[in-house]
């Protein structure tokens, strides 16, 4: 992980986030990257609703995402996710996962991200901008 901005999270895994052999369905862990991405940004002032008022942004959408796994995660196992700011291009940033239980790594997932805002005027009615400055020094 190559920079300092970071957010640590607990997660508690469920009954319902398991598979029927007790380990945790590898699509939870996803929605886990996405929250934990979006906790990062509001720990760093840039929430989802500061996003969409400042810049008009209706959302930070996957460009990319991957995971790799090296440990099951099981009902009642209570995981640390951490997970940091990587690399910062004018239009996308990139957002590293490390899901460890105790001193056991789990996970690992990466996120490569885009600020997308609403136009009418082109097919699918969203398009991708640079990242606004404000965000890229928040990110830094």
């Amino acid at each position: 992980m190559s920079t300092a901005i970071t957010h640590v999270r607990q997660i508690e895994v469920g009954w319902g986030d398991c598979d029927p052999a007790g380990i945790v369905f590898y699509p939870n862990f996803y929605r886990w990257f996405d929250a934990c991405s979006h906790a990062l940004l509001t720990s760093r002032g840039m929430s989802h609703r500061t996003l969409n008022e400042r810049f008009g942004i209706i959302g930070c959408g996957l460009i990319d995402t991957g995971a790799h796994f090296t440990s099951p995660a099981r009902f009642d196992d209570v995981l640390e996710a951490e997970s940091r700011i990587g690399k910062l291009t004018n239009r996308t940033f990139t957002v590293e996962h490390v899901f460890r239980r105790g001193t056991v790594q789990i996970c690992t997932g990466l996120e490569v991200r885009g600020c997308f805002v609403a136009d009418d005027s082109i097919s699918g009615g969203i398009k991708a901008i640079a990242l606004p400055d404000e965000l890229r020094a928040a990110l830094q």
